[in-house]
This record gives C-alpha cells, sequence and structure tokens, in this order.
C-alpha cells in the first residue's frame, strides 16, 4: 500500500510538472502571437503616419523612435527615410572611406574597404589601388570571390573582403541598397552618414541634429543647414527622400521576450495610404530598439 502510494505521488508530481510546463509553453505561445500581431500593426500604423499631408501630423522618418499604444500593448517604431543612407550600389568611393572612418577604421583600412566594396559590386575583374578581385579572395581563404554584381542585400556587405562582424554592425544602420541614388539627403540622414561626408564638421553635425530634430513648422524643416555641406555638395542631394522607408516595430511581452517586425516599403505617389513592401522580416529580438539619435 505504501509503494503504491509513493508511486501514484511521483507520477502526480510528473503529471503537474508536465501540465505546468505546457501552461508556460502556451501562454508563450498566445504572448508571441500578440506581440506579432502588434509589431505588424506597428508597421502599418507607421505607414499611415508618413501618409498624412499635413507636416506637423506626419511621423519624422529621421530614425526618432515613437511609442504607440494600441491593443493593451505598447509598440515602439522606429522610422528611417532611405533617401538619407548610403546606397551601396550607387555611392562613390569617397563616401564610402568616410562612412568606414566614422566606424572607427583606420584611413588606410578604409580605403581598403571602400575599394574592395566597388570591386565587389562591378562588373569586371579589374582591381582597384586597395581592392580586391577573385585572386585576392582566393589567397585569403575566401570560399567565394567578388560578387561583381550588385548588391542585392546589405548583409552581402559580410562578404565583402577585409570587412569584419563588428565593422558590419557599425555602419548597417547607414547603408541601403533601396535607394538607387549616388547622394544622400541631409534632412534625414542618420549621424554617421553626416560625419561620413568629405569636410563637413563634427560640431556643426551635432547643432544640425539638434536644430533638425527641433524643427516644427515644414518651413523650419526645410531651412536647416550648416556651412559646411557646402563643401560637400558633391555628395547630398534634396528632393529624393519621401519615397522608400525603413520601418521597424518592437513589441515586449509580460514574459521579458520581445517580436521585432522590420519592413522597407515605398509609399504610392499621392499619399493617399497605398504602399508595396519590398522587404518584410522578423527583426533581430534580443536588441531593443535604437533610442533616437537626435533629441526629440
Amino acid at each position: 500500500m505504501l509503494w503504491a502510494l509513493v508511486l501514484l505521488s511521483v507520477m502526480a508530481g510528473g503529471f503537474v510538472r508536465e501540465t505546468r510546463t505546457e501552461m508556460v509553453l502556451a501562454r508563450n505561445a498566445v504572448e508571441g502571437a500578440q506581440a506579432r500581431a502588434l509589431a505588424e500593426a506597428g508597421i502599418h500604423r507607421a505607414v499611415l503616419a508618413l501618409s498624412q499631408e499635413a507636416f506637423e501630423e506626419r511621423w519624422r522618418a529621421d530614425g526618432r523612435v515613437y511609442d504607440w499604444r494600441f491593443g493593451g500593448g505598447r509598440v515602439r517604431i522606429s522610422l528611417r527615410d532611405e533617401a538619407g543612407k548610403i546606397d551601396l550600389n550607387e555611392a562613390p568611393v569617397a563616401l564610402l572611406r568616410g562612412l568606414f572612418e566614422v566606424a572607427g577604421v583606420s584611413p588606410e583600412g578604409a580605403a581598403a574597404l571602400a575599394d574592395a566594396v566597388a570591386d565587389f559590386r562591378d562588373g569586371n575583374d579589374l582591381k582597384r589601388l586597395n581592392g580586391a578581385e577573385d585572386r585576392d579572395y582566393r589567397l585569403a581563404g575566401y570560399p567565394h570571390g567578388a560578387k561583381d554584381a550588385r548588391f542585392e542585400l546589405i548583409s552581402e556587405l559580410r562578404q565583402v573582403f577585409g570587412m569584419t562582424e563588428a565593422i558590419y554592425e557599425r555602419v548597417a544602420g547607414a547603408v541601403t541598397v533601396y535607394s538607387q541614388i549616388d547622394s544622400v539627403e541631409p534632412l534625414v540622414a542618420p549621424r554617421a552618414v553626416l560625419l561620413a561626408l568629405p569636410g563637413v564638421e563634427a560640431e556643426e553635425v551635432e547643432a544640425y541634429l539638434i536644430e533638425r530634430a527641433e524643427a516644427e513648422t515644414e518651413a523650419a524643416y526645410e531651412l536647416v543647414t550648416m556651412p559646411s555641406l557646402d563643401r560637400a555638395a558633391d555628395y547630398i542631394s534634396t528632393g529624393d527622400r519621401g519615397v522608400i522607408y525603413a520601418l521597424r516595430a518592437e513589441v515586449p511581452t509580460e514574459g521579458g521576450g520581445r517580436f521585432v517586425r522590420e519592413a522597407v516599403v515605398i509609399l504610392e505617389e499621392g499619399r493617399n495610404g497605398a504602399f508595396t513592401i519590398l522587404r518584410w522580416r522578423q527583426g533581430r529580438q534580443e536588441r531593443a530598439a535604437a533610442a533616437p539619435e537626435e533629441p526629440r
């Protein structure tokens, strides 16, 4: 009788543990589904905010983070106009070199990386002064050579000769493959891109970011500038923004996790809310949404 009671107790304990585990898994699944739905709603909310005609009602696509409460949850949404980033397929070597230097690479290393990017994307096997073609990749033990074609994803930057994961992480948020322009729009450019422009002064960049963030009217926003931008005239453009956006929506869960949805969208002409999705992916969930680069 005693042994029977012991056996029943062990069985009951195992059943309780199994039931508790199943409950936790079910709760996590429900929380994950809710977070996914909220994050995807956040992407659509961002598109709606970008489609507003009134400047005061339109969300700024300069990297700042917006908190949105919906359905009993909290969504952190960041927006970035792709015209403010450096296009890996179109950017001049000088602009790429400046970005790598901002990322902490030495001038010599930055020049080599910039030339390697140019060799990676061009369609020939002619090696630039500091670049790399197939033979260099082979001698260095790479399992591949230069692509000799356009970048399709920014993650392909990891394959470029001399690129490290640390450098990639520092520049990934400043580059794009979607703008298809060889210059950048300073009014929506991240700090790293502005600092990468040849001839600009770091102190002026910081002042510019503050003035840009504090502009409350469209007229004031359009007038924001900095003197040293004149020295970078060959690398800046105006009128290209407001078309393609990178959006990120992050939702924390009660269990301490988070779900991240990232998208790149193109707004249809007329700002009527219509848009086309160019990229749709689940973002890295272990990283919180970036804080605003400029004061709000």
